[in-house]
């Protein structure tokens, strides 16, 4: 089967797969919706041009889908745990390597190159579109800042897929080299927030954007490539012959969380967690690159906006993004796996959240060190406030809207709709807050009754759902 061959039919079950879970048009608005809200934005620029110095929306906007292009590149670990867990059960066209004579490598070149063409028109395409059409109506934003955001923009968010892989590559091959990569990532850029190089002399899609030229541009072409290239080359993908096999751990695990309404269903989550390709360090994995990129990110910032407490906006971010852990726990079994136990929906519902709460000891490892990082220590508690409220609250509206399948249903329309209607207020509301003083910030604990009573009515709603269904 020719590679073009291969990877258009990819691209045909991947929109037929989504379409037959939501519709056609319930998909096909996904990226409408996205091109609204990215219109709606760009008549805010204006007044972020009034308080920021020249080019920080702009680098904002860059490192953002480099950040995405970082989250899209970690999920899974490419490699063994793609190949395995998320193509094993359902026999598509990624897991053909086993019935027809078609390399590993060439399989997940396709996979890749297939995902980053469809990433690209569902989040890049449609955000460089609303700024097109505010363009229209914004005197601040030239014609030609559309076409310029399309490469730039896709270059960034392609930098971060191609670095994600190759670290996962590293991963997979030696942990340690790993860590050794990532220590080095967290030393150069702290050296080069405290250097005052301009960023657009060092990120090079940036570069191109504000001073278009063919040498940015082809320079960033080459190092995706070259990252790209040197990743499917030593591609490490294992078939094991023999089936594996685990001491039993759960009596010791449920034992462990007696504390839990849920023991058994809570021990079960951290073995699935444990089991499944990656183990825990997959939930590292995927949440240190883009929480290191905030974290650089916010360090950079600092020096431009004066009365920033990017301590509190770390904690508020951090918070948001620390809901997808639910995401994780949630990915490995449906609730037709507990079908014929006397449980309902709410009950699993409930152990994951209490998974999910123990998880987030992870997070506040991050901002115990943090803060201190920031300048101020004493703004820890304002900084924990904020976090545990929107931690909760987001993930109350996941747990309201999608129940025990958000990797799913987060790509309708309407319910993604929904999750930014609902989360992003609180989360400007808070940063607005905190300019001020930063102790303000620490209102955000009250969100933790509104994410209660989301996760019980969610709960609620999805076990009706169920008993109407099963």
């Amino acid at each position: 089967m020719a590679f073009g061959t291969l990877f258009t039919a990819m691209l045909k079950e991947e929109w037929r797969m989504h379409s037959t879970m939501f519709g056609d048009l319930g998909f096909f608005l996904f990226p409408v919706i996205l091109t609204v809200f990215a219109a709606l934005a760009s008549l805010a620029v204006p007044v972020f041009i009034a308080v920021m110095p020249p080019g920080t929306v702009s680098a904002a906007a860059h490192l953002f889908y480099l950040i995405a292009g970082v989250s899209v590149g970690s999920f899974g670990l490419l490699g063994r745990e793609v190949m395995n867990r998320r193509f094993g059960q359902a026999s598509l066209l990624a897991y053909s390597s086993r019935s027809l004579p078609i390399s590993e490598r060439t399989i997940i070149g396709a996979f890749i190159l297939k995902d980053c063409l469809y990433y690209f028109l569902f989040w890049v395409a449609p955000a460089v579109a609303g700024v097109a059409i505010g363009s229209l109506v914004v005197a601040e934003i030239p014609f030609t800042a559309a076409p310029l955001l399309l490469v730039s923009l896709g270059l960034s968010f392609f930098l971060g897929i191609a670095a994600a892989f190759f670290l996962s590559t590293v991963y997979a091959w030696s942990p340690r080299a790993l860590a050794t990569a990532i220590g080095f990532l967290v030393i150069a850029g702290v050296l080069f927030a405290i250097s005052g190089i301009p960023l657009a002399k060092a990120f090079l899609p940036l570069t191109f954007y504000t001073a278009p030229a063919p040498l940015p541009a082809v320079m960033s072409v080459l190092i995706i490539l070259l990252l790209a290239g040197i990743s499917i080359a030593f591609l490490n993908i294992d078939f094991p012959e023999s089936s594996r096999r685990y001491r039993s751990r759960l009596p010791v695990l449920a034992r462990t969380f007696a504390m839990t309404s849920s023991p058994c269903f809570v021990a079960k989550d951290f073995i699935d967690l444990r089991r499944s390709d990656g183990g825990m360090g997959k939930i590292v994995f995927s949440f240190l690159f883009p929480v290191a990129i905030i974290w650089l990110l916010l360090t950079i910032l600092q020096y431009f906006i004066p009365g920033l407490a990017p301590g509190i906006i770390f904690a508020i971010l951090l918070g948001v993004f620390t809901s997808t852990f639910y995401n994780w726990l949630t990915e490995y079994d449906l609730f037709t796996t507990y079908a014929f136990l006397p449980v309902t929906v709410a009950q699993v519902v409930r152990a994951k959240i209490e998974s999910y709460l123990i998880l987030n000891f992870i997070p506040v490892l991050f901002l115990l060190v943090a803060i201190p990082f920031f300048g101020d220590a004493r703004l820890f508690l304002p900084a924990l406030a904020a976090f545990a409220g929107l931690s909760l609250y987001a993930v109350g509206v996941t747990v309201y809207l999608c129940g025990l399948t958000p990797n799913v249903m987060l790509y309708d329309a309407r319910t993604f709709l929904l999750y930014i209607a609902a989360i992003a207020p609180f989360v400007l509301i808070l940063i607005f807050l905190s300019i001020p003083s930063p102790w303000y910030a620490t209102a955000g604990i009250l969100l933790v009754p509104a994410g209660l009573a989301l996760i019980r009515k969610g709960g609620e709603r999805h076990t009706s759902f169920a008993e109407r269904n099963f």
